[in-house]
């Protein structure tokens, strides 16, 4: 690192919870516990929705092949502006 730049340190936004507004580590906890729950509740969101995708072999083919020209798409547009 050079001397005219300076080094940027990131901080969970749950560290932040529990030292800058003063609120007790407990809380700080909380709302860790709160994240993995809301994580976790996605998760069974997106079994439920690929299982309702995925009921078919028909549906199933064609949502996989969609998925893939999509992610093809985005990660190949992304590649191309970060050349």
């Amino acid at each position: 690192m050079r001397g005219s730049e300076t080094a940027v340190v990131t901080v969970p936004k749950v560290e932040l919870v529990g030292e800058v507004f003063g609120v007790s580590k407990r809380w700080g906890r909380l709302v860790r516990v709160a994240r993995v729950l809301r994580v976790l509740r996605g998760v069974r969101s997106m079994k439920v929705i690929l299982g309702f995708l995925f009921a078919s072999r028909a549906k199933g083919a064609v949502v996989s092949a969609v998925l893939a020209c999509v992610l093809l798409l985005v990660f190949s547009s992304v590649a191309i502006l970060h050349l």
